[in-house]
């Protein structure tokens, strides 16, 4: 399978036509899948009239952009309209949606063929895939190995070339590991950059983001061009732009290992010649040690990813429409009304790893980051107020959007409000 731009030229050029192109990638499907089981749900009907829409729009030289005619896989766990909406789990077999989740949308309106779902884990919380709904997803360069996860299915598929590229969901490596595990490239974009809405509630909090499974940097570059962009309905994505990069050499920390975690001698060594090759490209890299402690790190990662489970209550289904319940009940005892109070008991540790993140921020971006970073909620009633001394003193939650962890205690260094 091409990548992106090669497949887009050949479209253009009518070397190559959109129903002709869906037609390939479904041969191939037929041919590989079964031994992978990496695509859980196809939309034929609709995926071949986006097609020919899409080859009509080629001929009157009018393409809504370079993705026009280009089939992608979904992940399971993003909403497309009229296609099961799993997550994996057995709660939500029949859950069928009756409108795309934006990034989706997006993507249709810059003429992309939606063409299938691919698997996961349930509620995509394991870093394999597997599940009691499809079963286990297999690697295509060894089918005894796992992709990884949770976005294995979404990596297989396109690892496989049955499509060019994927959408899939990164909360704490979801697309870094399977990308790691097939040979792509697997980018997991800052919070916000892809706006979100009309989706299965957020049970990583913010942690996790809309991301791209690839072939080329290239390819990642004309996804993230139709993805990228603010809306209103998604606060996130409010956040001010950051000014260009200045044409200096860049500071670059070089973790060779996390901890005594094991690392093949091959990945080892392309690691190494890459950051030789950034030093001798003039910037100034510096070898150090993993900057936290990934035992602690593995373990608030844990009781994030079961609390979030906690929290979430199925979701309804009413007259065909789906929505998400006002109030999302904690089933597991917890202290305070926060959903996500049952993390108190680490504070110490979260502020550990939160305090060394903003500090990275205030090193980098500056100690006046302003108001789209910092969201405060007071205990009585999540109240949205001002960021500032005096606010902290009446009681107000903390919640910094740049490393979203809750109950971080006092941010104000990053308040916007000065008065």
């Amino acid at each position: 399978m091409q990548d992106l731009a090669g497949l887009a030229a050949e479209l253009r050029s009518f070397a190559l036509g959109a129903e002709a192109l869906l037609d390939r990638c479904l041969a191939r499907i037929a041919g590989r899948d079964p031994a992978l089981n990496s695509i859980v749900a196809l939309d034929l009907d609709t995926a071949r009239q986006a097609a020919r829409d899409s080859d009509a729009r080629l001929r009157a030289g009018a393409p809504l952009s370079p993705l026009d005619g280009i089939p992608l896989t979904v992940k399971d766990s993003i909403l497309v309209r009229g296609m099961p909406a799993t997550w994996g789990s057995r709660a939500f077999k029949d859950l069928v949606p009756a409108q795309d989740e934006l990034p989706v949308a997006r993507l249709r309106a810059a003429g992309a063929v939606i063409l299938g779902k691919t698997n996961v884990p349930e509620l995509t919380l394991e870093g394999y895939t597997a599940n009691t709904l499809f079963g286990v997803t297999r690697n295509p360069w060894n089918p005894a190995l796992t992709p990884g996860g949770s976005s294995g299915g979404a990596a297989a598929s396109v690892a496989a070339g049955m499509v060019p590229a994927a959408i899939g969901t990164d909360g704490g490596g979801s697309i870094r590991r399977p990308a790691s595990h097939t040979g792509l490239l697997g980018f997991k974009p800052s919070i916000g950059r892809y706006p979100r809405i009309d989706g299965f509630p957020a049970i990583l909090t913010d942690f996790e983001t809309i991301g791209l499974l690839t072939r080329t940097v290239a390819d990642a570059v004309l996804l993230d061009a139709v993805l990228a962009g603010p809306d209103a309905r998604d606060r996130r994505s409010l956040f001010a732009g950051a000014a260009p990069w200045p044409a200096r050499p860049r500071r670059i920390l070089y973790v060779p290992r996390f901890g005594a975690s094991p690392v093949d001698a091959e990945v080892s060594a392309a690691t190494a010649q890459v950051a030789a090759a950034l030093a001798g490209a003039g910037h100034d890299v510096r070898e150090a040690d993993v900057f936290f402690d990934t035992e602690d790190a593995g373990r608030i990662w844990h009781v994030v990813s079961r609390s979030g489970v906690a929290w979430l209550r199925p979701l309804v289904r009413q007259n065909g429409a789906i929505r998400e319940p006002a109030r999302l009940v904690c089933k597991l005892p917890i202290q305070g009304e926060h959903p996500l109070g049952i993390l108190r008991p680490l504070r110490r540790e979260i502020r550990q790893i939160s305090s060394v993140v903003c500090h990275s921020i205030g090193e980098w971006g500056g100690d006046d980051i302003g108001g789209a970073v910092v969201d405060e909620r007071s205990r009585q009633g999540g109240k949205v107020d001002c960021r500032c001394e005096r606010h902290r003193r009446k009681g107000v939650e903390i919640h910094c959007s740049r490393c979203p962890l809750p109950l971080l205690g006092p941010l104000s260094r990053y308040c916007g409000h000065r008065g």
